[in-house]
């Protein structure tokens, strides 16, 4: 084993799930997806649950203690629809929570803890495909099934360029962070293959840089990074990426 394997193992060790917690994790989205479906079909409403995000793709750093769980409904329903009987099953969910609060993003969604763990329970379109989207996070079951269907054996080199990218204070896409979201971490090692290699395709990049892993854009757009999406050609992934924190993230190899 040579001094950077060292290193990686090293760092693997420490930001890598381990059984117990893969477990504990899988047991209670379990648990939850199988409650909301529960109560889904006891009030003979039409719609299931799905794990998605980074819990789903394997990919999340230990310690991170939260998930995302879809409640999906069926595309011809109304937004009204959604939004009353999406709220109406998270709040009963929530009901046996530590703790919940509502919170909004495109439409409004549950944020609950439960066993400890932070849950995003998050009413969403089952559309067909991506380019039948009719809000926002209708995207995020096509991102789990691109990921899930590239990014096998290639989860560590995901868990490796999230660290170094916390450590650089550039990963998350919040508002306040304007750094890389998960899904562009992935997208970044299915693209280039492992993150050493990511480190050194960014020693190239300038800022107007388009990253298209489907060669299949349909719009230009004017960001510092551009990522098209996989699952929607018109989307830029790295759209909330500063070019401060795009620099950072290039100039940092260069100068560890």
């Amino acid at each position: 084993m040579n001094h950077i394997d060292t290193i990686r193992a090293s760092i693997l060790s420490r930001i890598k799930p381990k059984d117990p917690e893969k477990q504990k994790l899988s047991a209670l989205s379990d648990r939850l997806i199988s409650r909301i479906n529960t109560i889904c079909k006891d009030e003979g409403l039409n719609i299931s649950a799905i794990l998605v995000g980074s819990t789903a793709r394997g990919t999340w750093l230990s310690g991170e203690h939260d998930l995302d769980i879809f409640i999906m409904f069926p595309p011809e329903v109304s937004r009204d629809h959604l939004e009353k009987n999406g709220l109406y099953v998270a709040r009963k969910m929530a009901a046996k929570a530590q703790s919940s609060e509502e919170r909004y993003a495109e439409h409004p969604y549950i944020n609950a803890v439960f066993d400890g763990y932070e849950v995003d329970l998050v009413p969403a379109f089952g559309v067909a495909s991506a380019a039948e989207i009719k809000s926002a996070v209708d995207r995020t079951p096509f991102h789990n099934k691109f990921v899930l269907s590239r990014i096998q054996g290639m989860e560590d080199e995901v868990l490796l360029l999230k660290q170094f990218l916390k450590g650089c204070g550039v990963y998350g896409s919040e508002l306040r962070t304007h750094g890389f979201s998960g899904y562009l971490v992935e997208l970044l090692v299915i693209r280039y293959g492992s993150f050493m290699q990511v480190l050194e395709a960014a020693r190239e990049w300038k800022p107007g840089t388009i990253i298209d892993i489907e060669k299949h854009a349909s719009i230009a757009h004017d960001d510092p990074l551009v990522v098209v999406d996989p699952t929607d050609p018109a989307r830029n992934v790295a759209a909330a990426l500063s070019l401060d924190n795009l620099s950072i993230f290039i100039d940092k190899p260069v100068n560890s």
